[in-house]
Parts: C-alpha cells; sequence; structure tokens
C-alpha cells in the first residue's frame, strides 16, 4: 500500500503552520510531511518543527513553485498531498483527496473549497480581489483541455509522486494550473472534490493586490507557455528562455528576409504573423472544444489538425498577394489538399500504410484516405501543374508530379516532432533563393508556420495531415514554378526515390543512420 508525503510550501505562516501539520499528521497512510520555509522573517519553522514535520529552510522567498521542488527533492511517499499553510485545523478533510488516486480512479484530485473563505473569527467572508486571476486561470484552462474547473487555483492536490516528478512544478503562483494543464496532457483524469475547507484570504489591501498582480502575471506566463509551446514546468527556465530568444530571433529573420528579398513580402508577412500569434489560441481552443485531440507517439494527449491555422493565415493575407495565376492555383491546392488532409485525421483509419497498403485495400473494395490522395489529391495535382505550364503537356506532368511528391513526402516525415516543418522550410527556402517572387506565395505560410513551430517541436500539438499537406503542396507549386527542366526533373527523381525507400523501409530509421539527418531531425524537438 503507498505511502503519503504531505508537502506544505509557507511563508510567514506561523500563525496557522502548526495546525495544519497537525491536522495533516491525521490523515490516513502519511508518512511524511515536510514543510518548506520560502524564506520567512517570522518562526513558521520553528512552530512547524515543534508541530512534528520535517522543516526544510530557503534562504531567501522564491517562491511557491521553487519551494515545492525543494519538498518534492525529499519525499519518499508513493502518493504527494500538496496543502497550503494557512489552512489550520480545516486540512483534516484533505484526506478524501487520497483515496481515488490510491485506488487509480483519477490521477490527480483536486480540493474544491466549500463553503467559503472563512476569516480567523470563524465568520464568512467574501475573497480579497476582484477574481481576475481566477477567471484567467478558468478561461485558460478550459481554452486549453476543455475542463470547467471550479476552484484552478486550489494549492490542495493529491497524486502520484512520479507523475509529480514527470511533469515538473512550474515556478511562483502558476503551479495550480500548469499541474493541471501537464496531468490532462498525459491522459490523467482529473477529478475535483468538494470539501469544508477554510484559508486567509488577501485583502483589498496594498499589499493583497500585489501578491494577486503576481498570481494572475505568473497564471498568464504559464498559459502563454502552454499555447505557443515556449515553455513548461519539466523543460526548465533556461531552456524555455533560450526558446522564446530563437522563436523571435526567427520571426526576426523572416521580416528581414520579407523585407530585402522583395519588398512586397513585407506586409503579408507582418500581417501574417500577427494574425497568426492571436489565432493560433483561439484555433486550440476550438480544436480541444470539437474533441479533436489524439495521442502522439509518446502517448500524449494533444490537439490534432492545428495546421489549419495555415489555411485560414494564407487566405486571411490573401488580399497582399496579387500574384494573378500562382494565387489562384495556390488555393486550389490549399483547399482540396487541405480538404483531403481534414479527412484523413478525423474519418479515415490508420492501419492501412504506404501506396501498396492503400492499393490492395482499395481492391478489396476498401476506399482508404491514401487512395484519396493518390486519386483526388494526384489529379488536383496534375490539373495544377497543367493551369502553370502554358500548356506543354510534358511541364505539367512534371509540375504536377513535383507538387504530388511534395506534398506526400512532408506526410511522410510529419511523423516525429518538428519533421515536416524542417522538411517544408528547406523546400520553401530554396524555392524563395531560386525565385525571390516566391516569397509573396510562401511568406504568410512561413509566418504561420513560424508562430506555430514551438508547439510541434515540444510535441504539444499536431498539425496533422491536414497541415502537412498544406505545407507540402504549397511548397511544391513555389519549386514548380521556380526550378527549370532539369530541376523539376532532378528534384521529382529524388523524392520517387525516397516514397519508393518508404514501402520497403524507415524514413525514421534511415534518418537515425545518417549522422547530419539525425542532428538535424533532433534540433529544437524537446518533448516530455
Amino acid at each position: 500500500m503507498a505511502s503519503l508525503s504531505v508537502i506544505i510550501p509557507a511563508y510567514n505562516a506561523e500563525d496557522t503552520i502548526a495546525q495544519t501539520v497537525r491536522a495533516a499528521a491525521g490523515i490516513p497512510k502519511v508518512s511524511q510531511i515536510i514543510v518548506v520555509d520560502d524564506g520567512s522573517s517570522d518562526y513558521t519553522a520553528t512552530e512547524a518543527e515543534r508541530a512534528g514535520a520535517d522543516v526544510l529552510r530557503l534562504k531567501r522567498n522564491r517562491g511557491k513553485g521553487a519551494a515545492l521542488r525543494r519538498g518534492l527533492e525529499e519525499a519518499s511517499g508513493g502518493l504527494v498531498l500538496l496543502l497550503d499553510a494557512d489552512l489550520g485545523k480545516s486540512a483534516a478533510p484533505t484526506s478524501q483527496l487520497v483515496e481515488p488516486v490510491l485506488n487509480g480512479d483519477v490521477q490527480m484530485t483536486i480540493a474544491h473549497f466549500q463553503p467559503e473563505s472563512e476569516d480567523k473569527s470563524g465568520a464568512p467572508r467574501r475573497a480579497g480581489g476582484f477574481g481576475f486571476a481566477l477567471g484567467l486561470a478558468r478561461w485558460g484552462i478550459r481554452a486549453l483541455t476543455g475542463l470547467r474547473m471550479k476552484s484552478p487555483l486550489s494549492g490542495q492536490r493529491c497524486l502520484p509522486r512520479a507523475l509529480l516528478e514527470r511533469v515538473g512544478i512550474a515556478d511562483g503562483f502558476g503551479v495550480e494550473v500548469a499541474l493541471t494543464l501537464e496531468v490532462f496532457r498525459r491522459g490523467g483524469r482529473i477529478q475535483e472534490i468538494p470539501l469544508s475547507l477554510t484559508h486567509t484570504a488577501t485583502g483589498r489591501t496594498l499589499s493583497g493586490f500585489a501578491h494577486r498582480g503576481r498570481q494572475f502575471i505568473d497564471i498568464l506566463r504559464v498559459l502563454l507557455g502552454a499555447a505557443y509551446g515556449l515553455g513548461w514546468p519539466a523543460l526548465g527556465r533556461l531552456r524555455s528562455a533560450l526558446r522564446t530568444f530563437i522563436w523571435l530571433f526567427a520571426i526576426t529573420g523572416l521580416l528581414a528576409a520579407s523585407y530585402f528579398s522583395y519588398a512586397r513580402v513585407t506586409g503579408p508577412a507582418a500581417i501574417s504573423l500577427v494574425l497568426s500569434f492571436v489565432s493560433l489560441p483561439v484555433i486550440l481552443a476550438v480544436l480541444v472544444h470539437a474533441n479533436f485531440l489524439r495521442r502522439n507517439y509518446l502517448e500524449l494527449l494533444i490537439p490534432t489538425s492545428v495546421g489549419v491555422l495555415f489555411f485560414f493565415i494564407w487566405w486571411g493575407t490573401s488580399f497582399w498577394l496579387h500574384m494573378g495565376l500562382p494565387q489562384t492555383v495556390g488555393a486550389l491546392l490549399m483547399v482540396t489538399w487541405g480538404i483531403l488532409g481534414l479527412l484523413d485525421d478525423r474519418a479515415f483509419s490508420r492501419k492501412t500504410r504506404g501506396f501498396r497498403g492503400h492499393i490492395k485495400a482499395l481492391l478489396k473494395g476498401k476506399f482508404t484516405s491514401g487512395a484519396a490522395k493518390l486519386f483526388v489529391g494526384g489529379g488536383i495535382s496534375l490539373f495544377a501543374g497543367w493551369l502553370i505550364s502554358s500548356g506543354n503537356l510534358p511541364i505539367a506532368i512534371l509540375n504536377g508530379l513535383l507538387i504530388a511528391l511534395c506534398t506526400n513526402f512532408l506526410n511522410l516525415l510529419d511523423l516525429q516532432p518538428g519533421r515536416a516543418l524542417k522538411g517544408f522550410f528547406v523546400l520553401g527556402i530554396l524555392a524563395w533563393i531560386l525565385n525571390p517572387e516566391m516569397g509573396t506565395l510562401l511568406a504568410p505560410i512561413f509566418a504561420a508556420a513560424i508562430i506555430y513551430a514551438p508547439l510541434d517541436l515540444g510535441a504539444r500539438a499536431m498539425m496533422g495531415d491536414l497541415g502537412s499537406n498544406i505545407l507540402g503542396a504549397m511548397a511544391g507549386l513555389a519549386l514548380a514554378l521556380s526550378l527549370g527542366m532539369e530541376g523539376k526533373i532532378i528534384l521529382a527523381l529524388i523524392l520517387a526515390a525516397i516514397h519508393l525507400y518508404a514501402e520497403i523501409g524507415s524514413i525514421s530509421t534511415l534518418i537515425e543512420k545518417i549522422p547530419p539527418l539525425r542532428w538535424l531531425d533532433r534540433l529544437g524537438r524537446a518533448e516530455g
């Protein structure tokens, strides 16, 4: 039977900590009570020791997250119960949080305060603030997970120690929101349990408003990190900062390239970046609520078909493009291949793989996603190739092959985080260098891909076949418009060889065997 470690972060809580510790000691299965004194200036540590707790002292106030991480280092129980220091005697009912986790019914329980907070005299009182932090937490969690939380900021939580160590603990007052997001992402079931608890609410004083301001900022930081894939507790502060710096550098690089290579691209690139930044969290929320969720190769539950962002951004800035026929053909390819990808993401079985498998299934009377891509996508690609060929049939066929092969090539790559994006960047940059006017066609897609990239590289979301199809088709179109006859033949042969190899071998295995490809494949990835 699993033992229970209780971790209580405390800061200047000498009035309540002893009662909280004694109440926690009465909880069944408790083997350890750890109080982390977060740089208190009063007698918090002394009172906790007198009550029987193991006390860890931090020399300076480092925030709730740091205190909990220090306590977790010393925890030995199979389960961990997190408690706030100001619960006092009312901490006893938190024993009800343990049983559902111990039985395996859920992976994390959260205490929902019932009734409202009470002051030290026992009389009910209103919370000290205006509910901005609470509202932000509720809205953010619902948008990113679909969960409707009553007490998203409750610090009273029970979960397995191994799970807590895997998901990590966020800095400051973002602990609770980050825990909810990360446990959900790992497929964990979360249950709120109404308990009659009391705590010391912060008043409407200068210090109270300062506290809630810090809380709001910490929660916002956690939500932004989750929404854009820039950081999460297990990643760590330094890697999160580096990730953000590289992301901003890529954004700056796109703006610089669009300005110096082709003047007309600057406007679409800048607008696309802004629209992508604003739209991405909204798209995530819509996909979550529409249950566009799937387990990835790490068995993490994440949104899929996020590549719809590329579709909306390109169309949202299309009035800037003014490219005539290439723009029309691009719109045709984007709609057709996008719909095929969406159907593949939602409606078709993924048990059948490879062209041989799809052809065999078709001969048995089963119309699969691969068959749809082969006939519908291939047909549209050939038609698009003819539209940009000036009536030259051999060139039309070669253009169509190039578009179709590029599209399916990125689909083949989209088995690991960031791989399809990197393939698109390589193909797209090549087209842009060969023909600067292709920057006008591709700049909106580049902008959306850069904004989205940290989510994909962090295994926090999947673009889906919808996304990889759009990227591949647009890259193929740009290359068909940029390469000469010889270049098209060479690239088509290379892509055809890759497709043939994929029928008999593994692209992932091949990448792992070639050091430069292995390095590029792992560049920027930070799953977990």
